[in-house]
């Protein structure tokens, strides 16, 4: 068996670097692109006794989502070393969407399974 390319998820609050490491030495042992994933959703409307307290994301929420991913990214392209071929993707939206989306790049998708419920900041877990 043979992939061609690997998709490893990247938590943007938290980069794992052993994961991003365990990816990496995958892909060079079938010599695949190694491709770093993450993505942060907009929190919804929040309101507070029937009142809308916050509408949407601020163009400065956006820019800071944005950051975060970017710093992401660079900690993905440092763990994941160098002299091999690898790619950063980033998105605003929901995580477990971004994942299913970027399937359809990668022969192999890694994943951590995080703790956390938080739908938009990290992949939904439905596997228990």
């Amino acid at each position: 068996m043979s992939y061609a390319s690997l998709l490893v998820y990247v938590n943007a609050d938290h980069v794992s670097t052993n994961l991003v490491a365990v990816a990496a030495a995958v892909a060079d042992k079938f010599s695949a692109r190694l491709i770093g994933l993450s993505a942060l959703a907009v929190l919804p409307p929040f309101v507070a006794e029937g009142v809308v307290v916050v509408d949407n994301a601020t163009e400065f929420d956006i820019a800071k989502m944005k950051a975060k991913l970017e710093s992401a990214g660079n900690k993905f392209r440092s763990a994941a070393g160098s002299g091999r071929e690898v790619e950063w993707r980033s998105a605003i939206e929901f995580p477990t969407k971004a994942v299913i989306d970027g399937a359809r790049c990668a022969d192999l998708i890694v994943i951590q399974k995080g703790k956390s419920d938080d739908i938009y900041r990290s992949i939904h877990s439905w596997m228990g």
